[in-house]
C-alpha cells in the first residue's frame, strides 16, 4: 500500500512535510482517497479493469463515429 508521498508523487506534486507543494487539488484527494480505498487489490487487476474500461470507450467511441463499416453508426440525429 502507498504512503501519502508516493500518491503525492502518482499525483504530479512534491511532498513538502504534511503539506503538497506544486499541483494538488480536489481531484487528487479523490485519487489519493480511492487508492486508499482500493490499496490491497493488486496492481495487475488494476491493470486489467483500466484497460477494460478504456476498451469500452473506445468501443463507443467507434460507434459514435460510425468507423465500423459493418455495423453502421450506434446514433441517429434526430430533427424535429
Amino acid at each position: 500500500m502507498a504512503d501519502a508521498r508516493s500518491v503525492a508523487v502518482l499525483a504530479g506534486s512534491r511532498h513538502c512535510g504534511d503539506s503538497k507543494c506544486g499541483i494538488g487539488g480536489i481531484m487528487w484527494d479523490q485519487v489519493k482517497r480511492l487508492h486508499e480505498y482500493h490499496g490491497d487489490v493488486p496492481v495487475e487487476m488494476r491493470l486489467l479493469k483500466l484497460t477494460e474500461e478504456v476498451g469500452e470507450a473506445a468501443e463507443a467511441l467507434i460507434g459514435v463515429r460510425g468507423l465500423n463499416g459493418r455495423k453502421g453508426s450506434a446514433t441517429r440525429v434526430m430533427t424535429s
